[in-house]
């Protein structure tokens, strides 16, 4: 079961297991950003994802990734 809910910087959180995922707009286009790091194609509204993962009582960002790309790609990214 997931928990959603948003930061004091009005980005999506999601807790999902072990894992913790922060979701935000870049505020720019593949032009700035690069292709979407999941498919490789141009992207218009480019998302940034950070994933952290429980740690004695904590998160660390450990063995985890932040790519950039299009919204749907990072949602399919993350990890059960």
């Amino acid at each position: 079961m997931s928990k959603v809910y948003y930061d004091d910087h009005k980005r999506e959180v999601t807790e999902q297991g072990d894992y913790k995922y922060v979701l935000c707009h870049s505020g720019g286009s593949s032009a700035k950003f690069g292709p979407c790091e999941v498919c490789g194609k141009y992207v218009s509204d480019v998302f940034h994802q950070l994933e952290e993962r429980k740690y004695k009582g904590g998160y660390t960002k450990d063995g985890c990734v932040s790519p950039f790309g299009h919204e749907a790609c990072l949602r399919k990214q993350r990890r059960e």
